[in-house]
């Protein structure tokens, strides 16, 4: 069943990434970071119905969780230019997420399942036309496919905006190393999508699968020390790993 196997790859993708140590994770985060500011400046995450579409008016960003790529930088360069900011904040008994806008990091604290996130008093910022979506998860693939945590809160904050997202008009990315990236992630009609995969080798427009964007085009660059390409077991099926998750609840905080 899909179910199992969207678990089996859990185990083993939250395995692969938290075997990649520390300091590594941190340089490949300010690679990540620096592809994404790239590719804001020049245009890559347009939207709207011009020609050449505009540059986001805004960006949600998550607070990276354990072993996540971290793309605070990016954050950091929209505060300096004076581009909104905003992240999200749970309201688990409710099993909902909302954005709140954010003028720093110091606005976020220790929120749901230990994960910072804006206060309680922090003022709600809508997920509108011009906002570049940033959304954590374990694995993905060229296609736009993405595995979560299970708790299906980024599925349900999107699913009221389905059509702004199809248009393009919502741009969702997901910041990743390219360890988490597989062949293909096992989806159902309820998974969103995202449109842009970030890792530290580059930009995939997963609309193209990385072919013909006029960004980037993402390769691998060669298989690992034991042979195998970065994100994939040697036969391509599902390995085992330990589930960790994104929170200290498991699968709860973030799908």
């Amino acid at each position: 069943m899909i179910s199992e196997r969207k678990q089996a790859l859990r185990r083993r993708m939250t395995a692969a990434r938290d075997a990649i140590p520390q300091e590594v994770r941190a340089d490949l985060s300010l690679r990540i970071a620096a592809h994404a500011i790239d590719a804001w400046a020049r245009g890559a995450f347009a939207w709207g119905a011009g020609a050449d579409g505009e540059r986001p008016l805004r960006l949600a960003v998550y607070a990276a969780f354990r072993s996540e790529a971290d793309a605070m930088e990016l954050a950091r360069w929209c505060w300096a230019r004076g581009i909104p900011v905003a992240a999200p904040r749970v309201d688990a008994a409710a099993g909902e997420m909302t954005l709140r806008e954010i003028a720093g990091e110091q606005c976020l604290v220790p929120g749901a399942y230990g994960i910072r996130e804006p206060g309680p008093d922090a003022p709600t910022a809508p997920l509108a036309p011009g906002t570049l979506l940033l959304v954590p998860g374990l694995a993905f693939d060229a296609a736009g496919g993405r595995l979560g945590y299970g708790g299906g809160y980024y599925d349900r904050l999107l699913a009221h905006h389905r059509a702004d997202v199809a248009s393009g008009a919502i741009v969702v990315a997901a910041p990743a190393y390219a360890a988490q990236v597989v062949d293909v992630v096992p989806t159902e009609p309820h998974d969103a999508k995202v449109r842009f995969l970030i890792t530290e080798e580059g930009i995939v427009d997963c609309r193209t699968g990385g072919r013909g964007n006029g960004i980037y085009a993402y390769e691998r660059t060669g298989p690992g020390p034991d042979g195998r390409y970065f994100g994939q077991s040697g036969d391509g099926t599902d390995g085992d790993g330990d589930e960790r998750g994104r929170h200290a609840a498991g699968d709860a905080a973030s799908d």
